[in-house]
């Protein structure tokens, strides 16, 4: 367990440093076995962090549709990461795995990615934070006028927003 920053900044280095000059990847990953060991909190111990936004719409019917949750984990090990946010929901308002309450991103034509993405960061030792959207939500936006944020002159709040913002008071 590192101490102090001083010794996290040496280590990072030291892993940087072994990666260039070609130690392997024993060598240059220090914590990524008790990320998710049991009983170890994964957020004590992941300083290598990884969120890639993917607020993706699905006007386009091949957006998504290649996705490889394989090669994106691929990329991740290669990369050192110790934990990732993987987006559920984004504030398109789709859904990256089947759902009952709004809309999954149409490319992904009833693949779940989301557990896709879990499993195969599990099986790396990488822990998977889940992100879903709240308020912005373009879907929901879209799809429920009465959802939607107001402002004060009753108007809707931001309505060139692109991602389009709806009240949590609602039926939201």
């Amino acid at each position: 367990m590192l101490q102090d920053r001083r010794q996290f900044i040496a280590k990072t280095i030291f892993s940087g440093i072994g990666i260039a000059v070609g130690f392997s990847r024993s060598e240059a990953l220090y914590a990524r076995e008790s990320v998710l060991s049991p009983g170890s909190k994964w957020y004590e111990h992941a300083w290598r962090r990884a969120v890639i936004d993917m607020h993706i719409p699905d006007w386009d019917p091949k957006f998504l549709s290649e996705f490889d949750p394989d090669e994106y984990v691929d990329a991740l090990v290669r990369s050192c990461a110790q934990s990732i946010v993987c987006y559920a929901q984004s504030h398109a308002g789709l859904f990256n795995y089947p759902t009952k309450v709004g809309k999954q991103h149409a490319g992904l034509r009833g693949r779940d990615i989301v557990a896709e993405m879990i499993e195969g960061c599990h099986k790396h030792g990488i822990a998977v934070v889940l992100y879903t959207s709240l308020i912005h939500d373009r879907w929901s936006f879209d799809t429920h006028p009465e959802w939607r944020m107001k402002s004060a002159s009753g108007g809707d709040l931001r309505p060139n927003n692109r991602f389009g913002v709806v009240c949590p008071n609602s039926p939201y």
